[in-house]
């Protein structure tokens, strides 16, 4: 059993700013509210006693610097009750705009494959508290280039998402039309892209997507204990699949205490997961194109991340054989290449699995595909930002695939089903809080 937050109900901070508004769900819609509490109604005036419907948030133009919309316990369903304000509606950096749930896990956003239940294209918005699941597309959708009053196209800003849990990203074993419908079934539980100085603190995903938690183009982007489940994906569809993607194209990213297994709950019946590639629970999936726009100045293969204080693992089961623990770079990718990665004090876990514990990948290891050695990527200095391996420990049949650009310290190998302490007596040491 994994405890994300505290116990349910009211979660106190001394941070937390008063309600501006508030919103209920519509049971005309087919929400639902708790017995004898106010139902949300279009155009109500958005108080505790008469709350509103959610999109009035921002179709009444309420949702202005420094706003606070609380919703109220129950389920939330049809178009007027997910979060999904117009994209021209920012706050800033001293008053973000914020839609949180009165008590943790009491509001449930219910997008019915119908609706995106969170879709945030606005820069210096916090969401907190509440359950997103069944999306047209991803459950929790965040980023995306804007165009300004210039004509330039910025990314998305400063998002903050707490507490918050998503499941579920199209329709387990929809047909091809079904699945055309609702945008195909290249989706994933939280998709993050297009964007900056993003943070999930205490998040959860798990259900059935391409991958659970995945950052694409994005910069200075944070999971911070994060625990994610892998649970499957939709037959009609290849490519890589993982748990958290930590890095794609994306650079000064930090994945911190983050937990992912594999676990197929959602066809408890379902044969051996034999997908190839093999499923991945923790990933960096290689550097960004000369031509991305962020990369002016910059060497390309550095991504600049760090993956610590994590644990990837997978429970006794046969239908398990094919799932790597964590995989920087890989088949499929420009570049096996990477510098500047560094991934500490974690443990990796496979049980039943035939994969490595661990793929990480330099140019060197596939000179046919790369016979100039990846010299565009390297930059001048390809020693400068040399991927680490530090106090990590592993458990696993297949051990581990390190490149040798990777310069490694304290690293331990069992076999399968050996028990690691991560207490501090193995080389990891996972129970410590990092600080930046």
């Amino acid at each position: 059993m994994l405890v994300l937050a505290g116990a349910p109900g009211v979660h106190a901070e001394a941070s937390l700013r008063p309600c501006s508004y508030f919103a209920a769900p519509i049971p005309s819609a087919g929400g639902r509210v708790p017995a004898g509490a106010p139902e949300g109604r279009r155009g109500a005036p958005g108080t505790a006693d008469a709350p509103m419907a959610v999109s009035d948030f921002w179709k009444r133009k309420l949702a202005a610097p420094g706003a606070v919309l609380c919703l109220a316990d129950g389920l939330y369903r049809g178009k007027h009750s997910m979060v999904t304000p117009h994209k021209t509606l920012d706050g800033t950096a001293t008053a973000p705009i914020e839609v949180r749930a009165l008590n943790d896990g009491a509001v449930k956003v219910d997008g019915e494959f119908q609706h995106a239940p969170l879709r945030l294209r606005n820069s210096y918005w916090t969401v907190s508290g509440i359950d997103f699941f069944d999306g047209k597309g991803p459950a929790v959708g965040v980023g995306g280039l804007k165009q300004t009053a210039e004509r330039e196209r910025q990314p998305v800003r400063h998002v903050v998402l707490r507490r918050v849990v998503a499941w579920r990203s199209f329709i387990p074993y929809a047909t091809a039309a079904e699945l055309s419908a609702i945008g195909g079934a290249n989706t994933h539980v939280y998709d993050l892209r297009d964007a900056e100085d993003l943070l999930l603190e205490d998040c959860a995903g798990f259900g059935w997507g391409r991958k659970i938690f995945q950052l694409y183009r994005t910069e200075r982007a944070t999971l911070r204990r994060v625990w994610a489940r892998w649970d499957g994906r939709h037959p009609l569809r290849g490519g890589a699949r993982l748990a958290v993607s930590c890095s794609y194209k994306g650079y000064d990213g930090l994945c911190e205490n983050v937990i992912a297994t594999v676990g197929g709950a959602t066809d408890p019946a379902a044969a051996p997961l034999d997908y190839d590639p093999p499923i991945v629970l923790i990933g960096a999936e290689g550097p960004g194109e000369p031509t991305d726009r962020w990369l002016s100045g910059r060497d390309p293969m550095d991504l600049a991340l760090r993956i610590v204080g994590s644990l990837a693992y997978t429970l006794p089961d046969a239908r398990f054989r094919k799932v790597t623990g964590l995989r920087v770079g890989g088949p499929g990718y420009p570049s096996r290449g990477v510098k500047g990665v560094r991934l500490e004090r974690s443990v990796v876990q496979l049980n039943g699995s035939l994969q490595p514990a661990l793929q990480l990948y330099d140019c060197r290891d596939d000179p046919s595909k790369h016979p100039d050695g990846c010299s565009w990527q390297r930059g001048a200095d390809r020693a400068a930002a040399a991927p680490v391996l530090r106090r990590v420990a592993t458990a696993s049949a297949a051990g581990v695939v390190v490149g040798s650009d990777w310069k490694q310290e304290k690293v331990a190998q069992r076999e399968a089903g050996a028990r690691i302490d991560v207490y501090g007596s193995e080389s990891a040491v996972l129970c410590r809080r990092s600080v930046d």
